[in-house]
């Protein structure tokens, strides 16, 4: 009788949260290398201000590119959190 071989899938978990330290999120970035503060937020269940903070450290480095997207309903009101609209791209 033959062996039976489990072998994990190389694919992304979908629904599993992370905590929050710069190697994960660096890791993250890199595999994604663009993301959303949206999507951040999702994966680390933490507040904006906290991973935007976090997301300085690359900034800084010259490793990550920060912008402005545009919110979903389309509106100008600025109702929106300004971190909340936030897009990254991963440079290196």
């Amino acid at each position: 009788m033959a062996d039976v071989i489990y072998v994990k899938p190389a694919v992304e978990v979908i629904n599993e949260k992370s905590v929050l330290s710069l190697s994960d999120l660096k890791q993250w970035l890199k595999r994604k290398q663009q993301t959303t503060m949206q999507e951040l937020r999702w994966r680390y269940d933490e507040e904006p201000s906290v991973i935007h903070a976090m997301l300085q450290h690359f900034i800084r480095r010259g490793q990550l590119e920060e912008t402005t997207v545009t919110p979903k309903c389309g509106s100008k009101c600025q109702q929106c959190n300004p971190l909340e609209v936030l897009k990254f791209k991963w440079k290196i």
